[in-house]
């Protein structure tokens, strides 16, 4: 089901002559028989499958303006919805580093995303990761550079990241520094 569905979303996104309004369409027909908080989650489950889709990033956008309206962020933004963010930013990354992106339109509408994924409060187990994430795409924005995808590389997966061993994520210090003094 999720495959199809992805499939469908690259064959919109591919033929729509208006990726924007397609997606304001299409979270408005969603947000009709689904709330705001299982779409927001549904969004992010699937930019961890599609992590360069141009529509799933105007979704979000849209998405993330509509909660920041209606003054729901804690409920739509649960922590369980943000790891789930966490995973897909990883995804993100990883596309980016295969420099899966080339369209300039995308790379805006990923940028748009980030900043609406920015806009939201964190819980505090989850800020740190949401934002080095985040940084690192945006940096892979500019020219590529070796010793940044380097030390991209060197970051644990999100899971990893998520479940941090008994010492509270400690032995992550050294390379997250490493990685926020770069950027």
């Amino acid at each position: 089901k999720l495959t199809s569905l992805c499939g469908c979303l690259m064959k919109l996104d591919e033929v729509s002559q208006s990726r924007k309004l397609s997606a304001q369409a299409l979270v408005k027909v969603a947000s009709s028989s689904s709330s705001l908080k299982d779409l927001l989650g549904e969004l992010v489950v699937l930019l961890q499958a599609t992590p360069s889709s141009t529509l799933l990033y105007n979704m979000v956008v849209d998405v993330v303006q509509h909660t920041l309206v209606e003054g729901d962020v804690k409920t739509c933004w649960s922590l369980e919805t943000q790891q789930e963010a966490v995973s897909a930013m990883w995804q993100i990354l990883r596309a980016k580093a295969k420099k899966v992106f080339t369209c300039s339109e995308t790379k805006e509408s990923l940028c748009k995303m980030l900043c609406a994924v920015l806009a939201l409060p964190h819980h505090p187990s989850m800020e740190w990761r949401v934002r080095l994430l985040i940084a690192a795409i945006l940096s892979l924005q500019q020219a590529p550079d070796e010793q940044l995808q380097r030390l991209l590389a060197e970051l644990p997966s999100p899971m990893k990241a998520i479940c941090p061993k008994e010492d509270g994520g400690k032995h992550l210090e050294p390379t997250v520094t490493n990685v926020l003094r770069y950027v």
